[in-house]
Protein backbone atom coordinates (compact mmCIF):
# COMPACT_ATOMS: atom_id res chain seq x y z
CA UNK A 1 0.00 0.00 0.00
CA UNK A 2 1.35 3.23 -0.68
CA UNK A 3 1.69 6.18 1.61
CA UNK A 4 0.62 9.64 1.13
CA UNK A 5 2.62 12.27 3.24
CA UNK A 6 0.16 15.49 3.42
CA UNK A 7 1.98 17.07 6.39
CA UNK A 8 1.41 21.32 6.56
CA UNK A 9 3.05 21.89 2.85
CA UNK A 10 5.09 25.16 4.68
CA UNK A 11 6.82 23.25 6.95
CA UNK A 12 7.01 20.09 4.51
CA UNK A 13 9.21 22.38 2.41
CA UNK A 14 11.41 23.78 5.31
CA UNK A 15 12.10 20.23 6.68
CA UNK A 16 13.28 19.18 3.51
CA UNK A 17 15.48 22.12 2.91
CA UNK A 18 17.26 20.85 6.15
CA UNK A 19 17.78 17.56 5.28
CA UNK A 20 18.81 18.71 1.75
CA UNK A 21 21.62 21.03 3.26
CA UNK A 22 22.70 18.03 5.61
CA UNK A 23 22.96 15.72 2.86
CA UNK A 24 24.91 18.23 0.70
CA UNK A 25 27.57 18.31 3.82
CA UNK A 26 27.46 14.61 4.42
CA UNK A 27 27.65 14.06 0.32
CA UNK A 28 29.02 16.83 -1.39
CA UNK A 29 30.22 14.46 -4.78
CA UNK A 30 26.35 14.53 -4.81
CA UNK A 31 25.50 18.14 -4.71
CA UNK A 32 23.69 18.35 -8.07
CA UNK A 33 21.93 14.37 -7.55
CA UNK A 34 20.95 16.04 -3.87
CA UNK A 35 19.26 18.61 -5.80
CA UNK A 36 17.73 16.91 -8.29
CA UNK A 37 16.28 14.58 -5.67
CA UNK A 38 14.37 17.88 -3.92
CA UNK A 39 12.71 18.99 -7.57
CA UNK A 40 11.35 15.27 -7.58
CA UNK A 41 9.83 15.81 -3.64
CA UNK A 42 8.44 19.47 -4.76
CA UNK A 43 7.36 17.91 -7.75
CA UNK A 44 4.95 15.43 -6.12
CA UNK A 45 6.58 12.45 -8.02
CA UNK A 46 7.76 10.27 -5.96
CA UNK A 47 5.41 7.06 -4.33
CA UNK A 48 6.66 5.31 -1.22
CA UNK A 49 5.25 1.77 -0.50
CA UNK A 50 5.93 1.55 3.21
CA UNK A 51 4.74 -2.14 3.77
CA UNK A 52 7.79 -3.56 1.47
CA UNK A 53 10.33 -0.51 1.51
CA UNK A 54 10.04 0.33 -1.98
CA UNK A 55 9.05 3.15 -3.64
CA UNK A 56 8.16 4.52 -7.62
CA UNK A 57 9.69 7.47 -8.57
CA UNK A 58 8.97 9.13 -11.84
CA UNK A 59 11.64 10.65 -14.46
CA UNK A 60 12.27 14.73 -14.77
CA UNK A 61 13.04 14.39 -18.11
CA UNK A 62 10.82 11.64 -19.43
CA UNK A 63 6.84 11.52 -18.48
CA UNK A 64 6.44 7.93 -19.62
CA UNK A 65 8.98 6.36 -17.54
CA UNK A 66 9.65 6.14 -13.98
CA UNK A 67 12.53 3.90 -11.76
CA UNK A 68 11.78 1.53 -9.29
CA UNK A 69 13.38 1.39 -6.35
CA UNK A 70 13.73 -1.44 -4.05
CA UNK A 71 15.72 -1.73 -1.25
CA UNK A 72 18.86 0.03 -2.00
CA UNK A 73 19.32 -0.28 -5.36
CA UNK A 74 17.36 1.87 -8.23
CA UNK A 75 16.96 0.60 -12.00
CA UNK A 76 17.59 4.05 -13.19
CA UNK A 77 21.02 4.36 -15.31
CA UNK A 78 23.30 6.49 -13.12
CA UNK A 79 22.51 4.02 -10.07
CA UNK A 80 26.24 1.99 -10.66
CA UNK A 81 28.12 5.13 -10.96
CA UNK A 82 26.42 7.47 -8.45
CA UNK A 83 28.48 7.54 -5.50
CA UNK A 84 27.60 5.29 -2.29
CA UNK A 85 25.03 4.48 -5.00
CA UNK A 86 23.38 7.41 -4.46
CA UNK A 87 21.31 8.44 -7.52
CA UNK A 88 18.77 11.33 -7.27
CA UNK A 89 16.04 8.87 -6.89
CA UNK A 90 17.35 6.99 -4.12
CA UNK A 91 18.55 10.43 -3.01
CA UNK A 92 14.46 11.78 -3.23
CA UNK A 93 13.25 8.59 -1.01
CA UNK A 94 15.54 8.94 1.45
CA UNK A 95 15.27 12.66 2.41
CA UNK A 96 11.43 12.11 1.89
CA UNK A 97 11.46 8.79 4.87
CA UNK A 98 13.49 11.40 7.05
CA UNK A 99 11.64 14.80 6.30
CA UNK A 100 8.63 12.87 7.22
CA UNK A 101 10.27 11.15 10.73
CA UNK A 102 10.87 15.01 11.05
CA UNK A 103 7.45 16.27 10.76
CA UNK A 104 6.01 12.96 12.50
CA UNK A 105 7.84 13.98 15.66
CA UNK A 106 6.72 16.99 15.88
CA UNK A 107 3.29 16.00 15.23
CA UNK A 108 0.76 16.45 18.26
CA UNK A 109 -0.78 13.82 19.33
CA UNK A 110 -4.17 11.91 17.41
CA UNK A 111 -7.40 13.23 18.82
CA UNK A 112 -9.88 10.59 20.16
CA UNK A 113 -10.95 9.77 17.38
CA UNK A 114 -14.57 9.56 18.59
CA UNK A 115 -14.87 13.11 20.40
CA UNK A 116 -12.12 14.94 18.14
CA UNK A 117 -10.58 15.91 21.73
CA UNK A 118 -7.84 14.24 23.74
CA UNK A 119 -9.56 12.33 26.93
CA UNK A 120 -7.87 13.62 30.49
CA UNK A 121 -6.87 10.46 32.96
CA UNK A 122 -9.97 9.80 35.11
CA UNK A 123 -9.45 10.19 38.56
CA UNK A 124 -12.18 7.20 38.59
CA UNK A 125 -12.73 4.68 36.36
CA UNK A 126 -14.43 1.11 36.26
CA UNK A 127 -14.37 -1.81 33.42
CA UNK A 128 -16.38 -4.85 33.57
CA UNK A 129 -18.08 -7.02 31.12
CA UNK A 130 -21.84 -7.86 30.62
CA UNK A 131 -24.07 -9.52 28.34
CA UNK A 132 -26.65 -6.76 26.33
CA UNK A 133 -28.73 -8.17 23.76
CA UNK A 134 -26.95 -11.97 23.40
CA UNK A 135 -23.41 -9.93 22.88
CA UNK A 136 -21.07 -10.14 25.76
CA UNK A 137 -19.49 -6.57 25.60
CA UNK A 138 -16.75 -4.97 28.13
CA UNK A 139 -17.89 -1.74 29.49
CA UNK A 140 -15.89 0.85 30.53
CA UNK A 141 -17.11 4.04 33.27
CA UNK A 142 -14.98 7.09 33.20
CA UNK A 143 -15.28 9.95 35.94
CA UNK A 144 -13.84 12.69 37.74
CA UNK A 145 -15.54 11.81 40.67
CA UNK A 146 -15.77 8.19 42.46
CA UNK A 147 -19.51 9.21 43.91
CA UNK A 148 -20.70 10.32 40.40
CA UNK A 149 -18.84 6.46 39.14
CA UNK A 150 -20.68 4.92 41.33
CA UNK A 151 -23.82 6.48 40.64
CA UNK A 152 -23.43 5.80 36.91
CA UNK A 153 -22.72 2.20 37.39
CA UNK A 154 -25.93 1.51 39.70
CA UNK A 155 -27.71 2.97 36.86
CA UNK A 156 -26.26 1.19 34.35
CA UNK A 157 -26.67 -2.19 35.87
CA UNK A 158 -30.34 -1.09 36.69
CA UNK A 159 -31.11 -1.26 32.78
CA UNK A 160 -33.00 -4.66 31.84
CA UNK A 161 -31.00 -5.42 29.44
CA UNK A 162 -27.72 -5.06 30.82
CA UNK A 163 -27.25 -8.89 32.48
CA UNK A 164 -24.28 -11.04 34.21
CA UNK A 165 -22.45 -12.76 32.29
CA UNK A 166 -23.98 -16.39 32.82
CA UNK A 167 -21.19 -18.35 34.94
CA UNK A 168 -19.88 -21.85 33.19
CA UNK A 169 -21.75 -24.92 34.82
CA UNK A 170 -19.42 -26.29 37.39
CA UNK A 171 -16.99 -29.93 36.49
CA UNK A 172 -18.43 -32.67 38.27
CA UNK A 173 -15.89 -33.43 41.12
CA UNK A 174 -15.49 -37.44 40.34
CA UNK A 175 -14.90 -36.69 36.52
CA UNK A 176 -11.61 -34.59 37.70
CA UNK A 177 -10.01 -36.91 39.81
CA UNK A 178 -10.66 -39.74 37.54
CA UNK A 179 -9.34 -38.33 34.67
CA UNK A 180 -5.84 -37.42 36.64
CA UNK A 181 -6.08 -40.04 38.99
CA UNK A 182 -2.30 -41.54 39.18
CA UNK A 183 -0.75 -38.98 36.99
Amino acid sequence: MATSFTPDRQRFRQVLAEMAAKARTTLPESNGRVDGAVKILLAGDIEYHHDDASAVVSSCSDPTRVYHIKGHVCGCRDFEHAPRHYCKHRLALALLIRTHEVLASEAPPAPNTVTGTELPEAAASINFKAMIGGFEAQITLRDADEGRLFERLQAVLARPEVRPIPKPAPRPQGQWKQRYKGA
